[in-house]
């Protein structure tokens, strides 16, 4: 009997890795249900589901989904809560799976372990389930992007393109890489057509009338949304002044133990005198851009310092010894790995590979709380991402 060809070998990998992943981030959530529920921001999320129960329309796809489960299988909203945790968890963890395979030069086993890692990091299974909106987006993010990392062409910047415009109904955010999505597909496809006879580029994988079917969705996307928009979603300049005020305070109120003040609920008299009385989010920026860029800087850079907590720590000291242990495996396959290749001559390739793992470390956890950053990951580490791939390809 013959041995499989390696394409089979890999799609066996994939399916059996698929299932280990899948094992590993349900038993992360083992025991959720009977996890403390603070709502916070989550309490306007299961309203706006309550809304939509009441006829009223909505595009956004998180809202949807809450009142469908309001509607039939958890009219608890804890329990539809605790559903939705689930869903973003699982999703997330999926997708990143799926997101890493899309990489030849990386070994399966090292694949799941960065997945599993962060199935049972701190960031997709908080201690509480306080938030799960910027989780829920992030998965419906990836399968499109493990798409065009898979095969870059018309139908799959389409796809990722559609995906980014309906996770920026429920993260406005998104809007800034649905740009840089269209302004760099754009670009792609006129180097296709440039090198089409020297057959310098990827060809359009997926047949022509996919492509013509997902364009179509995106263009219909847009009179669905504007037909369909709720009447009480928060307009965009106002969401970012809202985010402004919420996200300084809490990073005012770290630095300033002394001062008072909830800064989700009491952010606007600390917004006002240091950003002049704003009515709009331009005109904070215009009034003190100096601490605007102060601000992103440094707080950037602080919440890129609680990243390895966060990825070492979970519900219980069980959890904590099992993501060490996974962080200890994964560094020790890569460093065998990456020896191996060293005397095989492959160096480069190794550390290219090291650099694409960097970027997608990047891209699950650099988000700026509470995650009105979060969304501007994907467009850069797809591109960077891409020109790995290439460069590989060509060594």
């Amino acid at each position: 009997m013959s041995e499989p060809a390696a394409p089979d070998v890999r799609k066996g990998e994939g399916r059996f890795g698929a299932v280990v992943v899948l094992l590993g981030v349900l038993l992360a959530n083992f025991g959720v249900w009977r996890a403390g529920i603070p709502f916070e921001d989550e309490s306007s999320h299961i309203n706006d589901g309550f809304r939509v129960l009441r006829g009223e329309h909505s595009t956004n796809l998180y809202s949807l989904l809450y009142g469908a489960l309001l509607g039939t299988v958890a009219p608890d909203p804890m329990d539809a809560h605790v559903i939705m945790r689930l869903v973003a968890s699982v999703g997330s963890t999926l997708g990143l799976f799926y997101v890493l395979r899309a990489f030849r030069g990386l070994r399966s086993t090292a694949v799941v372990v960065a997945s599993l890692v962060w199935a049972c990091s701190a960031l997709c299974t908080p201690p509480t389930q306080n938030g799960n909106i910027c989780v829920f987006s992030l998965a419906l993010i990836l399968p499109a992007l493990g798409y065009v990392l898979r095969k870059t062409s018309t139908l799959s910047l389409l796809t990722l393109a559609l995906a980014t415009f309906w996770t920026a109904q429920i993260r406005p955010e998104y809007l800034a890489p649905m740009i840089l999505i269209s302004v760099g597909g754009a670009i792609y496809l006129w180097r296709k057509r440039r090198h089409a006879s020297t057959g310098g580029m990827p060809s359009n994988g997926g047949g022509r009338w996919k492509t013509v079917l997902v364009a179509a969705a995106l263009v219909a996307s847009l009179p669905v949304v504007s037909a369909f928009r709720s009447p009480t979603k928060t307009k965009f300049d106002a969401y970012l002044l809202l985010g402004l005020g919420q996200c300084y305070a809490v990073y005012y109120s770290e630095r300033h133990p002394e001062e008072h003040f909830t800064a989700m609920t009491e952010y606007e008299p600390l917004l006002n005198r240091v950003f002049g009385n704003p009515h709009s989010f331009t005109e904070a920026v215009a009034n003190n851009p100096r601490e605007l860029a102060r601000y992103l800087v440094t707080n950037g850079f602080h919440n890129l310092l609680k990243v390895p907590r966060a990825l070492l720590s979970n519900r219980n000291k069980l959890y904590n010894v099992i993501v060490l242990g996974l962080i200890v495996v994964g560094g020790t396959v890569g460093l065998r790995s990456l020896r191996r290749r060293r005397q095989d001559g492959q160096a480069l390739t190794a550390l290219s590979d090291a650099d694409d793992l960097w970027r997608i470390f990047l891209l699950i956890h650099c988000r700026f709380p509470p995650g009105y950053l979060f969304c501007l990951m994907p467009p850069s580490t797809s591109i960077s991402l891409k020109v790995n791939c290439l460069r590989r390809s060509s060594i």
